[in-house]
């Protein structure tokens, strides 16, 4: 994660110093099973937007849903095809 608004922060937990540069999975419910992420991902690799409910796990352990929208952010590298660098993932 690069960037987090004081709301994720209070209601994940963390602060924006433990959680910069850390994978979004360190928020994920650990009992979600993958396979329930694979439309999301099948979504954002054909080049659409992914938007749907989630449930995170704070850092005290409590579970909370969010609404979340998700979007790659691509960079061209060259002339290369445009490549994803970034996911962006708003909980609403």
């Amino acid at each position: 994660m690069t960037y987090e608004n004081d709301a994720f922060c209070e209601v994940s937990g963390y602060n924006k110093e433990e959680i910069y540069g850390k994978p979004h999975n360190l928020v994920r419910q650990n009992d979600v099973p993958k396979l329930a992420f694979a439309n999301l991902w099948v979504t954002i690799e054909s080049g659409k937007s992914w938007m749907g409910p989630v449930e995170n796990q704070s850092k005290d352990g409590r579970f909370y849903w969010v609404y979340a929208f998700v979007t790659k952010i691509k960079h061209e590298l060259g002339p290369k095809q445009p490549t994803i660098t970034h996911l962006c993932h708003f909980h609403i």
